[in-house]
């Protein structure tokens, strides 16, 4: 379902309807079984099927939508995302970490979605040269990604910026990393749950995580 909404422009990979549906997944099945019952009368659509029904299962579906874009709002705080990177990378240019110019270019690229490499040294106000340089060092670290070395480029994340961009989202991590480990004591010969991290509760899984950056689409 998440991947038929973005094939058609609805929604990004910030955000996936597949959680808010697990979340409630008795009214879901229930409103979808409804959604497919004989109309209810003759002022219940004009089909064979029921309109009112399908309404309710549309609206149910919508809220869910809804629900999980405030979801990931409140973890990610896109209002406050842009000050948190100039901040980090103000103290990674102070540590030689990054090259000058390295915020603007980032900023473009959050503002923007992305740019066209050949717009660099217009963005950083620096010589096509140093904003060549400046470019390509945020790219081999994944701050920025692009499919072909020639294309345009657009934001990465990290893994390492992710606790300095978004905070919120690694306290949920912390309060939420609880899995269950199946421990066998083989003396009585039953199994012991333990603690371990929570990868299922985030709905993360191995796959989120490719190259060193997080994989919003998985989450």
């Amino acid at each position: 379902m998440h991947a038929y909404l973005c094939h058609i422009g609805i929604g990004n990979s910030l955000w996936s309807i597949s959680r808010g549906l697990a979340r409630k997944v008795e009214d879901y099945k229930s409103l979808l079984m409804q959604a497919d019952e004989p109309r209810r009368g003759d002022l219940d659509g004009r089909v064979s099927l029921t309109a009112t029904g399908l309404l309710n299962f549309c609206i149910f579906f919508l809220e869910a939508c809804i629900d999980q874009v405030d979801y990931m709002a409140s973890i990610l705080e896109p209002s406050e995302l842009l000050r948190r990177m100039q901040l980090y990378c103000e103290d990674e240019i102070r540590a030689e970490r990054l090259p000058k110019g390295s915020f603007d270019l980032l900023r473009e690229a959050l503002l923007a979605g992305s740019f066209e490499r050949g717009k660099a040294d217009m963005i950083t106000g620096y010589k096509e040269r140093q904003a060549r340089i400046v470019l390509a060092d945020l790219v081999s670290k994944g701050f920025l990604m692009s499919d072909s070395p020639k294309s345009p480029v657009r934001l990465g994340f990290p893994i390492d910026v992710v606790e300095r961009w978004f905070p919120n989202f690694i306290r949920l991590a912390e309060l939420q990393w609880i899995s269950l480990v199946t421990i066998v004591d083989t003396n009585k010969n039953h199994l012991q749950l333990g603690l371990r991290g929570a990868k299922r509760s985030l709905g993360l899984s191995h796959n989120s995580f490719r190259n060193g950056n997080i994989v919003w689409g998985s989450i």
